[in-house]
């Protein structure tokens, strides 16, 4: 099985004094070969780093770990997504419904530590 790990955990597990709960989860997915990660969590990491030192870690899991890839079909899921939660009366960023279809698609547990995807998953399945 693959895991897509979250924007949410990377953050938690690369900070100094991140939960180790998280921490060791990621380091077993990472050693177990089963961590990916994709452009929109790409780009959080990007948009959040603080200086040279996170830059050149993030371009390191960039090059070390299996990218899950947008296509069209990511986009038009994420598409019918939102619209369901819309009429759910549910919004929540649009990042997160891309990174939770991009999980579904690609039939990858999703890791993560942001509340927002039990509110996606409870109401996309419901």
């Amino acid at each position: 099985m693959i895991t897509l790990i979250d924007t949410s955990a990377w953050i938690e597990a690369l900070k100094a004094k991140g939960k180790e709960v998280v921490k060791s989860k990621v380091k077993d997915f990472l050693i177990s070969g089963e961590a990916r990660i994709s452009e929109p969590i790409l780009l959080e990491l990007y948009n959040g780093a603080r200086g040279t030192k996170e830059l050149n870690l993030i371009e390191e899991l960039e090059n070390t770990i299996p990218i899950l890839t947008c296509n069209k079909e990511i986009f038009s899921e994420s598409n019918l997504i939102a619209i369901k939660l819309r009429s759910k009366g549910v919004t929540v960023p649009s990042v997160d419904i891309l990174i939770f279809t991009i999980s579904k698609v690609y039939k990858a547990n999703l890791y993560h530590q942001d509340s927002d995807f039990s509110l996606i998953e409870s109401k996309i399945i419901n």
